[in-house]
């Protein structure tokens, strides 16, 4: 059994919440009300690579979040705001997750049944938030070559 050090990445994560409030004015401060870095308790993602098996990671910070733009919806006082996170993720490993596996295959979120993009409930300090990942990007930073690029991956 090989000890490797863990993989870490760098996730930027595109999603967007609904919100309630009285004007698309308000609609950027309720988001950021619901969602910042500082009542976000995020602590593990699991994602998955295109033959369905599944990679643990441990968020170790999240950080910059910035709400971006918002869009009415067709109920009234509904928006939806766009905005963008970043989180810091270590991978779990295990004996059957080589150090380097997931940095050269694509991981995503599973599949929703609720919308046609993934929804990922993100738990907060009063409730969780349930957002819609727009996209993500993945920058891969291995463990035994911290002196290399990292490498990125986009889906």
């Amino acid at each position: 059994m090989a000890i490797h050090e863990p993989i870490c990445a760098l996730m930027e994560l595109y999603l967007s919440i609904p919100v309630t409030c009285q004007r698309k004015s308000q609609a950027l401060a309720a988001a950021n009300a619901e969602l910042n870095e500082r009542n976000v308790r995020l602590s593990f993602l699991q994602l998955y690579d295109p033959e369905g098996a599944a990679y643990g990671f441990q968020v170790r910070k999240v950080k910059d979040v910035q709400w971006l733009h918002v869009v009415p919806s067709d109920y009234s006082r509904m928006f939806r705001a766009f905005g963008r996170m970043e989180l810091m993720l270590v991978g779990l490993g295990g004996d059957e997750w080589a150090a380097d596996a997931p940095v050269y295959r694509e991981l995503s979120f599973p599949a929703s049944r609720l919308s046609s993009k993934p929804v990922l409930s993100i738990p907060t300090i009063s409730n969780p938030v349930n957002a819609r990942i727009e996209r993500h990007l993945i920058k891969w930073m291995p463990g035994e070559s911290k002196n290399s690029q990292p490498f990125s991956a986009e889906a």
